[in-house]
């Protein structure tokens, strides 16, 4: 049984890309181990922030049964920036530009006063950790009594400015995303919206799904503005935290879903820290070679997708991975049969040192 102090269920979720209409239809798909071709070089698939961010918003909304107390999050990098780019190229160009285009927090009041939401209502951008962050924000929202649920939703868009930024630092792939393979050349950006409802485990009353958070970590290194500390610091304290809040001892970890992101030092950073960490070699495993890096939505659209690990018992392939650089890891290569899984970690890391970290279980046992 989870630590029912720290729980945090989950009770629906939602996900979409520009080529992926569904958290199910993701699901389906990673787990054949399906390589998606993403090319640097190619415009990023279109997608528009605000259809993006209500298709998921639709699919959760629905599900709060207390509005006047319910909270709303959004995680995001970037935001809405194809909005601020359009504007600033107008400026440039000497045409009427019109408004500045309305910050993210005024967009989540128009919904929250919309749907009636009473809670706090407010945005994290931590960079690539957002999605993670936003999640551990909710819990302690839940805890501290001010809410009793909690929306999360994360969203980030690729447009040219965030392109050319990946660019500048020699990040991107030339062909697509490998992570964690020897001939892997760098990342892949990708579009995505996700969204969830989460509420205090109640062990009183039959849960609305299977999957709590029961535990978490957020550490930073500061080591550099843009590339992680290279001896994992920071992530292997964000662990640290996270199974200690959730009183496991790190041989309880069956299965990682893991930052993944095909750069050079991001997965040497992360390699390092499952050495350190886990001595029985859990199973590792990413989709960040299926739907690209999604920025601040990618904690939790993987989170929720490693929540169909638990549930399911599969662990999907990491996608992309054909010749593993770490073959002293357990990374998963290839579909294979269920096998039980009652803990699950999944991390994140971001510019600027940062990391995070949170631990899923079964919210009743099988």
């Amino acid at each position: 049984m989870p630590n029912s102090d720290h729980a945090m269920e989950i009770v629906t979720s939602a996900a979409v890309t520009p080529e992926f209409a569904s958290i199910n239809a993701l699901w389906n798909t990673w787990q054949t181990g399906h390589q998606a071709q993403h090319h640097a070089t190619s415009p990023p698939s279109a997608a528009n922030w605000h259809h993006l961010v209500a298709s998921v918003l639709q699919q959760t909304l629905g599900h709060v049964r207390d509005a006047p107390h319910c909270a709303l999050i959004l995680a995001t990098a970037k935001g809405n920036i194809a909005n601020i780019e359009e504007w600033m190229a107008n400026l440039r160009q000497g045409k009427n530009a019109g408004q500045l285009p309305e910050l993210m927090s005024d967009s989540l009041n128009i919904v929250g006063r919309k749907f009636g939401l009473g809670g706090p209502c407010y945005v994290v951008s931590t960079a690539c950790t957002s999605g993670l962050t936003a999640l551990i924000e909710a819990r302690e929202l839940i805890a501290s009594g001010v809410v009793s649920e909690v929306i999360v939703v994360a969203a980030d868009t690729i447009t040219g400015f965030t392109r050319d930024g990946f660019k500048s630092l020699k990040a991107l792939t030339q062909i697509t995303c490998r992570p964690f393979d020897k001939n892997r050349d760098g990342l892949a950006l990708g579009s995505a919206a996700a969204a969830c409802l989460l509420r205090r485990f109640d062990p009183g009353t039959p849960p609305q799904r299977t999957v709590s958070v029961i535990g978490w970590g957020i550490a930073a290194d500061a080591m550099h503005r843009t590339a992680p500390d290279r001896a994992a610091g920071g992530l292997i304290r964000a662990i640290r935290s996270a199974l200690s809040m959730a009183r496991l001892e790190p041989q309880s970890i069956d299965a990682v879903v893991l930052h993944g992101t095909g750069t050079r030092y991001n997965d040497q950073m992360e390699a390092t820290a499952m050495r350190e960490l886990f001595s029985h070699r859990p199973a590792l495993s990413g989709l960040k070679g299926l739907i690209g890096h999604t920025l601040g939505a990618a904690g939790l659209i993987e989170t929720l997708l490693a929540g169909q690990c638990l549930t399911t018992g599969i662990v999907p392939p990491m996608v992309g991975l054909q010749l593993t650089e770490y073959p002293d890891l357990n990374l998963v290569m290839q579909p294979g049969p269920a096998r039980p899984i009652k803990h699950l970690l999944k991390t994140a890391s971001g510019f600027g040192g940062l990391n995070a970290a949170v631990i899923l279980a079964h919210t009743v046992p099988p």
